[in-house]
This record gives C-alpha cells, sequence and structure tokens, in this order.
C-alpha cells in the first residue's frame, strides 16, 4: 500500500524539509496551511477504507478532521484496532477507550450512564495551560469581555450532563488570567 493512495486522485504526499537528525520526513509542516486540509482528506480515505473492509459492527461515527468518535460493539474494539492499525506503517493512530463511562473528544467528555443515555460536559486536557487574552492585555476592551463570555457561552452549551457544573473551572481559568470577580460574567 503506497501512502499516496491516501491523498486525492493519487496525488503524491507533500514533504516538509528535514530540519534536523530525526525530524519529518513525510507529510505537511506542522502548522502548514494545508495540514488540516490533507489531514481532513487523508482521515476521510482512510475512514472509508476501514469501513469497506471490516466487519466491525458500528453504532456511529463523527469526524471532526482528523479525531475519530467511533461506537463499536465492546467484542470488536480488538478489531477497531487492528483495522486502523493496518492501514500504513506511516499513519498512526492511537485509541482512547470509555474508563468509568467517560470518553474525552476534542473539548466534551462524553459520559454513559447504565442505561446507556449519553451527555456531555466540558472538557479540558490536563496539560492545558488555561491561558486566554489576559485581562490586563491592551486589546479592546470589547475583545477581553469577548473571550470570557464565549468561554462560559461554549462551557454552558458542551455541558448538557446535570450532574456537571463548569461554572467553577471557567472561573478559575478567568482567575488565572487576570479577570475580576463579580463583573457580572455569571
Amino acid at each position: 500500500m503506497d501512502l499516496s493512495d491516501y491523498t486525492p486522485n493519487g496525488a503524491p504526499v507533500l514533504y516538509a524539509p528535514l530540519i534536523h537528525a530525526g525530524g519529518q520526513l513525510d507529510g505537511v509542516a506542522m502548522g502548514s496551511p494545508l495540514g488540516p486540509i490533507a489531514a481532513d482528506i487523508i482521515m476521510q480515505k482512510v475512514l472509508n477504507d476501514v469501513l469497506e473492509m471490516s466487519p466491525l459492527r458500528i453504532d456511529f461515527v463523527i469526524k471532526y478532521v482528523d479525531d475519530l468518535l467511533i461506537a463499536v460493539h465492546s467484542e470488536d474494539k480488538h478489531l477497531l484496532t487492528e483495522a486502523f492499525g493496518s492501514i500504513h506503517d506511516r499513519i498512526k493512530f492511537t485509541i482512547e477507550l470509555e474508563q468509568e463511562g467517560k470518553l474525552p473528544y476534542l473539548d466534551l467528555n462524553i459520559h454513559r450512564d447504565r442505561e446507556n443515555k449519553l451527555s456531555t460536559s466540558w472538557y479540558t486536557k490536563p496539560s492545558s495551560s488555561q491561558r486566554l487574552l489576559n485581562y490586563n492585555s491592551r486589546h479592546p476592551r470589547y475583545t477581553i469581555v469577548n473571550v470570557a463570555r464565549n468561554l462560559i457561552r461554549r462551557s454552558r452549551m458542551l455541558t448538557t450532563n446535570p450532574h456537571e457544573n463548569a461554572d467553577n473551572q471557567v472561573a478559575n481559568i478567568l482567575r488565572k488570567n487576570d479577570f475580576p470577580e463579580g463583573k457580572g460574567m455569571f
């Protein structure tokens, strides 16, 4: 299997220059404007190939650029790993499995209860720096206020789990970025 099988119309893969020994040899350079486009196209091709060739029992697939959320029957987890792992030796996949009824995906934490009902809560990775536009920056005040408003809105919009409340986490992030308390943000 050739990596060009995963590019549009069999076009050659774009190569990034070798920056240092052990650096990137294949693919698109990190930060390149072509990166997300190439990742989306290649991931769609990979996904189509996996779905065509594997006997997986899939309940649903959600794709965002190069991130996939796939619900498979628990007995098929090993088939999923094998299917994606066999696509190409230069394309590596990491697989996260549900743990204790939770699975992080992008900025969501997906919860599955005992009745198999799904709910979501806003999620930040443990490695997140939690840096935002600082309240004391020289940006226009409306820009600074909208950063906070959008963070609050997003955290609330993504949280459907009635047992989760992201307001305390959002308040801590805003404090770390010098936003004052009690300004009617919440």
